[in-house]
């Protein structure tokens, strides 16, 4: 019964974060927050696969996740990276 409240306050939980990061400004947002949630939620997928049958709505949850994820890694390797470089070019000037 637990695994099955969690599966379900997890749907809520991560649309509504979902809503709110999208609907808040770039300059607001927390990376480190951001990429908490996301982990949390990870986790939470995980040992929802481990303990509930086979059903439609933890696979449904596991693509967001791993979706969002998958950009946060992107976009904060992207702006390491963007930002090492501007890094070298001020060491040249």
């Amino acid at each position: 019964m637990k695994l099955k409240q969690l599966l379900w306050s997890s749907i809520d939980e991560w649309d509504a974060m979902i809503n709110e990061w999208t609907e808040a400004s770039f300059e607001s947002l927390d990376v480190e927050h951001l990429t908490a949630q996301t982990m949390k939620y990870a986790k939470a997928v995980n040992q929802l696969e481990k303990g509930l049958p086979p059903n439609g709505l933890v696979p449904q949850l596991k693509e967001r996740v791993e979706s969002l994820r998958e950009k946060v890694t992107y976009h904060c390797l992207y702006t390491v990276v963007s930002l090492s470089l501007i890094d070298l070019k001020c060491k040249e000037c």
